[in-house]
């Protein structure tokens, strides 16, 4: 494994990636990155459906007993309106709703950005021909791989409508925030004494560090969800489709970042000489955006190379949008690169 990360991944790659806390070199690919969050909460297994309604129970703290992964593509109501994309939209029991997501780092004002998803979650039931009583549930659940609330010590945190009282408005809409870079406390209890949200942070901190694998066994075998969650971990992880595009979507990460910080830093430059302000904030903005397209288009062109997806799927994996296609299948008939399109 380590010669392959080593083919893909420059030596100051494999830095930046670590210092975000990823374990490369691990024997499982890592939960904590989201694509692999993903693939194994909602692949089309019994295992996974089963480590799904247990994490779901668990964060959620209620009992569920069916779930249906949706759409992670909320429809947009106007050509203005900002694009909502989740890592899993799941909808469970009488049609209560979640979204949840997997944050490697800090960025794009995160609560912020929470707050206005849940409200549109929420807005985008049918209440036609239905009585406001009638809306379902829904909630944001958002795991961070970084402090959030250094405020805060405990690691678990949600937030609800309260008066100044502290009277819960209807309890209809609920962010959590799981951050697990503090599970210190936890971490020193009997795992018998530990709550289900406790074994699942502790299962996604550590599942494929070598020094902490008696605790993960010991998890793993107290809770059958998050053994059906461990199995299906493991089957992607020796799927090397899925090794390569994980390393390729980790390294188009990396990119992508590189482009943000010269976007940033290029703007500045630029809005400095000028003189004006104007200057500078147009200079940041459109280098910011030159850059994100650019490094979204470099790592779709990248999957479509190494894994031989369709361009529908790298557009899917990256959430690159719609009219940036065209861009892409013209970068790829440029470099000759061949391709389908997809549906």
């Amino acid at each position: 494994m380590c010669d392959e990360i080593n083919q893909i991944l420059t030596p100051e790659e494999i830095r930046e990636i670590e210092s975000m806390g990823i374990t490369l070199h691990g024997s499982l690919l890592d939960p904590k990155v989201d694509i692999v969050f993903k693939a194994m909460l909602t692949s089309r297994c019994p295992e996974s459906e089963k480590a799904l309604i247990h994490f779901l129970s668990s964060v959620l703290q209620r009992n569920i007993t069916k779930v249906t992964v949706l759409n992670n593509e909320l429809a947009n109501t106007g050509i203005l309106q900002k694009q909502s994309v989740f890592d899993i939209h799941a909808e469970f029991d009488e049609g209560d709703e979640a979204d949840i997501e997997m944050q490697m780092k800090l960025k794009d004002n995160l609560t912020n950005r929470s707050e206005y998803n849940t409200a549109k979650l929420f807005s985008s039931q049918n209440a036609k021909g239905n009585t406001y009583a009638d809306l379902k549930k829904v909630y944001t659940v958002i795991i961070t791989n970084f402090t959030l609330f250094k405020e805060r010590a405990c690691f678990y945190d949600e937030y609800m409508y309260r008066n100044s009282e502290g009277r819960v408005l209807s309890g209809n809409t609920k962010i959590i925030y799981v951050e697990l870079t503090k599970l210190g406390e936890v971490e020193k209890k009997p795992v018998s004494k530990m709550t289900g949200m406790e074994k699942w942070a502790l299962f996604l901190k550590h599942v494929n560090q070598k020094r902490k694998q008696s605790l993960i066994h010991e998890i793993i075998k107290s809770e059958e969800g998050i053994r059906m969650g461990a199995e299906v971990l493991e089957t992607i992880s020796k799927d090397r489709k899925e090794f390569s595009r994980y390393f390729h979507y980790l390294k188009g990460e990396i990119d992508r970042e590189s482009q943000l910080i010269y976007a940033h830093r290029k703007g500045k430059a630029e809005g400095k000489e000028e003189g004006k302000a104007e200057g500078k904030a147009e200079g940041m903005a459109e280098g910011m955006e030159q850059g994100m397209a650019k490094g979204k288009i470099e790592a779709a062109i990248s999957m479509i190379k190494e894994l031989q997806i369709t361009v529908s799927k790298a557009m899917e994996i990256i959430n690159l949008p719609e009219e940036r296609r065209a861009v892409l299948i013209q970068e790829l008939e440029n470099q000759q690169i061949p391709f389908s399109k997809g549906t």
